[in-house]
């Protein structure tokens, strides 16, 4: 067997070099490059069976070489190299996928093992291969081939009817025999429940598809795909050979519901399609997609989805009046909370409750929130527009929990800004602050009450009331005072002075002054340079 190291540290490749034992291993070629270019030439020139390659690198991560690898030469072993110890909660789960993880500085008694057990994995999975029957054709060919077949089938590019899909699989050398079924099973994450790094959640979705293969296709020599339809969808296909098949998939659904909890950090939902020919997976997997669109009561768990449908019981969705005035009058989220649980506690105990019924409560509890907020002069826009806001509006329709959490929120801020309002001292006191640190800036009534989250003529009205001036005489006032302390106490220019009380024009900067000071910027200057400025 041959044998590819890819590692921009020469140092490390010198070290594996001498450090394995190659000839016990039957290795016959060792080949090394530093970067994802060169190995990918290395690939085009030989046929590498093992791939030992870093993951942080320069020019291109090893997670980018391995898809690459994937479409090109599908029979590579890879093992992942790397000096974060962090990765070692992804260990198990790239085991679960044939592959194994390596922390740096490298125990080279390690690596040994890993290349041996990389080794007996192909000489097995070769010996398996000369076994397969023509229904088992689809792991010969290269993963892209058979996922863009499906892919195909199922956004019906390919036309769902038995002739134009036999045509399409023969042209893409896949064995494909007309009377043959497919059990569809959807895999679902509903939700992650540790935050990741963009690289981490990749390596997360990856090691998951590793362990949905091995967990669900690979068993008993069984014969199937997976592919990606969405992020963190993942859709496993299998030939279907016996009616207790559905059954013994449940169980290996429920598995891998439990490792994906303990490994990945997620709740996994399984959605397991009744037996279909080829030219009718199209609409059976959209009836999978439906399901879990309206799965909304269970975050976790594998389903046997038929074509029955559960019955609706008939869940009204609340008057909200009360609630309105409780958060409008007392300002009391606690009460507020209480009924939107007692009202979700009734749903989760409901018969046939879907994605319609948490729709309709969400467009009911928004127009709640939004006619209190308008009755105070409080701009909906000013509070919900934030990432976290957006985010949970955007899930909030996904699951009961999901539903709970955004509905916290937002009468939560609600509440937050009516308080914050009807204490106008508080208000007040708050803008001052703000304009007292922004005094540079391009200050106007608009950005101050975007600042606070209020309507600009109501923010202007209370202003004006507790302190007797506008907003913009205050501001003004502030940056002449600023500018006296600039004139007297240091040797700055003028003009720099003008830009650091909010002015970029010096002629109107000098005018301003002259006008609340009586005397230029330079006359003030001369007359009261070192010594205490008049206020």
């Amino acid at each position: 067997m041959q044998l590819l190291i890819v590692d921009d540290e020469l140092l490390a490749i010198e070290a594996i070099q001498y450090a394995v034992p190659w000839e016990q291993l039957g290795i016959i070629s060792v080949f090394t490059a530093n970067h994802i270019k060169k190995a990918k030439e290395i690939f085009g020139q030989h046929k590498i069976d093992i791939l030992l390659c870093d993951i942080e690198m320069p020019k291109g991560s090893g997670l980018e070489l391995l898809e690459w690898v994937r479409e090109h030469a599908s029979n590579t072993v890879t093992i992942f190299m790397t000096c974060h110890a962090e990765f070692q909660y992804a260990k198990k789960a790239f085991q679960l996928g044939g592959l194994d993880y390596i922390l740096k500085p490298i125990p080279y008694d390690e690596l040994t093992a890993a290349i041996r057990n990389g080794i007996e994995k192909i000489r097995k999975d070769s010996e398996s291969l000369e076994n397969y029957q023509i229904r088992l054709l689809w792991n010969r060919h290269q993963p892209m081939i058979i996922e863009n077949f499906w892919l195909d089938v199922i956004s019906q590019s390919i036309p769902a009817n038995p002739q134009a899909i036999q045509e399409a699989a023969a042209g893409r050398n896949i064995a494909l025999a007309e009377t043959m079924e497919f059990v569809p099973i959807l895999i679902q994450v509903k939700r992650w429940n540790k935050d990741f790094s963009k690289r981490d959640g990749k390596i997360m979705e990856y090691a998951l598809r590793n362990a949905s293969e091995e967990l669900l296709l690979n068993q008993d020599g069984g014969a199937g795909h997976l592919i990606a339809l969405h992020e963190a969808t993942l859709l496993a296909i299998q030939t279907f050979e016996q009616a207790s098949q559905r059954e013994t998939m449940l169980q290996r659904c429920q598995t891998l519901i439990e490792s994906c909890c303990q490994f990945f950090y997620c709740d996994v939902s399984c959605y397991i399609g009744q037996p279909s020919a080829v030219h009718a997976m199209a609409e059976t997997v959209e009836s999978l997609l439906a399901y879990d669109r309206n799965n909304v009561t269970r975050l976790s768990g594998a389903f046997l989805v038929s074509e029955q449908q559960t019955p609706l019981d008939n869940v009204k969705v609340p008057d909200m009046t009360t609630w309105a005035i409780m958060l409008k009058e007392d300002g009391s989220k606690e009460k507020v909370l209480k009924e939107v649980d007692r009202y979700l506690h009734k749903l989760s105990e409901s018969r046939g409750v879907d994605l319609w019924n948490l729709q309709r409560f969400q467009q009911d509890m928004l127009q709640m929130i939004y006619y209190v907020l308008k009755l105070k002069g409080i701009h909906a826009h000013r509070l919900f527009t934030d990432p976290e806001s957006l985010s949970l509006s955007s899930n909030a329709t996904r699951s009961l929990a999901d539903l709970r959490a955004w509905s916290e929120h937002v009468i939560g801020k609600a509440e937050d800004s009516i308080v914050g309002m009807e204490k106008s001292d508080s208000i007040v006191q708050r803008i001052k602050n703000y304009i007292g640190h922004h005094l540079d800036h391009d200050l106007t009534r608009d950005s101050i009450a975007d600042m606070i989250c209020l309507n600009p003529d109501y923010l202007t009205r209370v202003f004006k009331k507790e302190t007797g001036q506008s907003i913009v005489e205050y501001i003004a006032q502030e940056r002449v005072k600023c500018a006296k302390e600039l004139l007297a106490k240091t040797e700055m220019p003028v003009s720099a002075i003008a830009l650091s009380v909010g002015y970029n024009n010096f002629s109107h900067f000098s005018q301003m002054f002259k006008k609340h000071v009586q005397m230029n910027p330079g006359e003030y200057r001369c007359r009261f340079a070192d010594k205490e400025p008049i206020r």
